[in-house]
């Protein structure tokens, strides 16, 4: 990892401007990062910000963060993760959100949450404290969680985490 500095990008524009997914109804990660690839770059969260809905496409207000080389598929296990997470830095996860509503801190166990696949998350880091979890940066705001994070327990799947992996080379 390079170790510079990326702005927070906008889950908004893919909401908003990916035709080829379903704006909040779903999508695919890889399909969306290759959809920023052929766009020349994703606006940042500064610019195009989120607002919890399908809206009306317009990245044209907005210029582009750097673009995306490759679209690389991640194995489906957390121990792959964690070195992925370390050789390429952030990666697009899916996990089951579906007990996330009324979460406000600490580390979410695997017994929390289920495995019903539902969400497109970031995954960001892992904090070897209380036994590991993994650190997830949410799209839901920084009013929701920890600042916008949630914390998931390591090594137990939590939220079926290891689901549609993918990492973006710049």
């Amino acid at each position: 990892m390079s170790g510079k500095s990326v702005k927070p990008l906008s889950p908004q524009e893919i909401v908003d401007c990916d035709s080829s997914d379903s704006g909040c109804d779903g999508g695919d990660p890889q399909e969306a990062l290759g959809w920023v690839q052929q766009q020349g770059g994703q606006d940042t969260d500064a610019c195009y910000p989120y607002t919890a809905e399908d809206g009306t496409c317009s990245s044209s207000q907005c210029t582009p963060a750097g673009n995306i080389k490759s679209v690389v598929p991640i194995a489906a296990d957390e121990s792959t993760m964690y070195q992925s997470l370390q050789q390429y830095g952030p990666l697009s996860v899916c996990c089951d959100a579906s007990s996330w509503s009324n979460y406000n801190g600490g580390v979410l166990t695997a017994d929390q949450c289920g495995d019903d696949v539902d969400h497109a998350i970031q995954l960001t880091g892992y904090s070897p404290d209380q036994g590991g979890y993994w650190i997830v940066r949410n799209s839901w705001g920084a009013d929701w969680g920890e600042n916008g994070f949630i914390y998931l327990q390591y090594g137990q799947n939590t939220c079926d985490i290891d689901s549609e992996v993918t990492a973006a080379t710049a």
